[in-house]
């Protein structure tokens, strides 16, 4: 385990260890065999480039380069992709920028980066290829899914439109991607790029959005001109202080305005166009059942916020939630475009270099993981200059690899992967890991030794701010459990995972007279009345919220205490059009009792 305290713990332990270049690394090697040395005259850097400047590479789903993406931003920076899938592009620095890369016959794709002040920044992008999932009426709707079934959509009568407007010409074609988090190159599939995201912000307003930018790396030594460093001074990786958090996470308009990122269960790329070859777009949410992957199924919480990209942000915007349902999440989706099941998370930052002894290693792929969930990754490239910067989710334990092949090349002989443990960091917190890479057979020297030894005696400290409620589901989901009671009063807010449907609400008083009440949005739905013994009702709802209340009033006709009850919410079925599709799991039924009427 390394220690990772805050930037300034970092810097004093510089200063204290200023002739042998502290930096906070153990890392282990895995893989084909290699050697770590952490040079105590640090990297050097061999770098002609100028910042501002974005290199990258697009391929498609099978690894093969892309030409011909159209590569843009909105205010007017263009380029084209060459017969290599590779493009340059100047956007500036300062700020962090959104990339539309496009091309006929693939989804279009918006991606977030921050070009470095130093040297060009590297990029890699997968284009997904437009396939359809299926064909249904403009006017009726109908189900379409997957051969395998892991990704079934219903469209309900009325549920599609013309883009601008208008009832869509005879049949719709339904085009879907699905982006496997658990797969090799999930990161450079994924829509939005770096995983940024604004929690609880209404649907449709990502013109609004104000993200914070990556601040890009300086020198540490200069304090007020961000650009006046060497590249090759000893401490340059260090970054600009972070964007700061709300202390209490709260804003004035009754959201979560923090600064985070993203830990996905899964993604998907939507898109439907008529037999004109219109686009069309949903104008009532569908419901939309996405298998979970099976190495993430353990870690898979009861309920998922659901989040849709904002093309002109490339930043993810909370609209929803999913339930758990057997083995799939189903929620209810409003919005063509690219939608994703994910953990938010507040934001802190990892950023470092990677050399090969006193020279810089430029393209050297950072992916960084959650331990707590199976498959997750973030990415990113090393610059021209050696050094990365990355938002990662504050509060986990996470584990950081340099992978030696770069963004448009094939491993080296000799290559290997390095990785080091990061301990939990907090909101906004930066730490630093950089990465020594030497050839095959590359002995450590007394330096090393020494650095090691250090390391040893610090030890990973045990983070206040290590976190993982994130990845464990406190909610109260429907069909989940049992909810039982005696004596005390009870509310317990249920959530259903849609804002419209049905339910069955299983209850029982026992012996002893009890009351309970559901409510949804505020109104009742329904009113057991002071009564003993159980009944079942069947309760149908509709509106914005996807949760219902049920209070429970015990012993409603008498203070002699020594009562008991219970109740249980069955979750609306999914995918059902007018009755004739089965629905995604069973109600949740109970095993017994319960009466047949309401």
């Amino acid at each position: 385990m390394v220690n990772r305290s805050t930037e300034k713990y970092e810097l004093a332990m510089k200063k204290k260890y200023r002739n042998g270049s502290f930096r906070r690394l153990a890392v282990a090697v895995v893989g084909v065999g290699a050697w770590l040395a952490i040079a105590g005259s640090g990297c050097s850097s061999s770098s002609g480039s100028k910042g501002g400047v974005v290199k990258g590479v697009v391929v498609r789903d099978d690894g093969q380069p892309l030409e011909g993406v159209d590569v843009s931003t909105a205010d007017g920076a263009t380029t084209t992709t060459n017969a290599q899938g590779k493009y340059t592009i100047n956007l500036g620095v300062g700020a962090r920028r959104v990339l539309r890369l496009s091309k006929s016959g693939y989804f279009t794709n918006v991606v977030g980066v921050t070009p470095s002040a130093k040297a060009a920044t590297n990029q890699r992008n997968v284009l997904r290829e437009r396939k359809l999932l299926g064909k249904v009426d403009g006017a009726t709707g109908g189900l379409v899914a997957s051969d395998s079934k892991n990704i079934q959509i219903a469209l309900e009568p009325g549920a599609l439109a013309l883009e601008g407007g208008g009832a869509p010409a005879g049949s719709v074609d339904i085009f879907v991607a699905y982006v496997d988090p658990t797969d090799e190159s999930f990161a450079a599939q994924m829509p939005g790029g770096d995983f940024r995201a604004r929690r609880n912000r209404p649907a449709g307003t990502d013109a609004g959005v104000s993200i914070p930018p990556i601040p890009p790396p300086i020198d540490a030594s200069d304090e007020v001109d961000a650009g006046a460093g060497s590249a090759g001074e000893e401490d340059a990786a260090v970054p600009a202080a972070p964007p700061e958090e709300d202390d209490d996470g709260g804003g004035a308009d009754g959201g979560d305005p923090s600064d985070g990122v993203l830990t996905s269960f899964g993604a998907l790329f939507i898109e439907a166009e008529d037999e004109n070859r219109r686009p069309v777009v949903f104008t009532r949410p569908s419901d939309i059942c996405v298998t979970i992957p099976e190495a993430m199924r353990a870690s898979a919480p009861a309920t998922m916020p659901i989040w849709v990209l904002g093309t002109s942000t490339a930043t993810w915007e909370e609209t929803t939630v999913a339930v758990k349902v057997d083995d799939q999440y189903c929620f209810q989706g409003g919005a063509m475009g690219a939608v994703n099941c994910d953990i938010f998370q507040r934001v802190a930052y990892v950023k470092g270099r990677v050399c090969d002894k006193n020279r810089v290693v430029a393209n050297a792929e950072i992916v960084i993981t959650n331990p707590n969930v199976s498959g997750s990754q973030l990415r990113v490239f090393t610059d021209e200059s050696g050094e990365y910067l990355v938002a990662v989710g504050s509060g986990s334990d996470l584990t950081a690899q340099v992978r030696l092949a770069g963004a448009d090349a094939s491993p080296a002989s000799g290559a290997a992967t390095l990785q080091e443990t990061i301990c939990a960091l907090c909101p906004g917190e930066t730490t630093t890991v950089d990465f020594g890479v030497c050839p095959v057979g590359f002995g450590a020297d007394a330096a090393d030794a020494a650095e090691t030894k250090r390391n040893d005696v610090f030890g990973c400290r045990d983070s206040m701010c290590r976190d993982n409620s994130a990845f464990q589901s406190t909610a109260s989901v429907c069909a989940t459990q049992q909810v039982a009671g005696g004596d005390t009063p009870e509310t317990r807010t249920i959530e259903l995972g849609r804002s419209r449907g049905t339910f069955t609400f299983y209850h029982e008083a026992y012996g002893k007279k009890d009351q309970m009440q559901v409510f949804y949005e505020g109104q009742q739905l329904y009113d057991t009345g002071c009564i003993s013994g159980g009944t079942t009702a069947t309760l149908s709802f509709a509106g914005a919220a996807t949760a219902i209340v049920v209070v429970v009033t015990p012993n409603c006709d008498s203070p002699e205490l020594g009562t008991a009850w219970d109740f249980l919410i069955g979750c609306p079925p999914w995918l059902q059009l007018g009755g004739a599709t089965p629905p995604v799991g069973d109600g949740g039924a109970p095993d017994a009792g319960g009466g047949d009427g309401g």
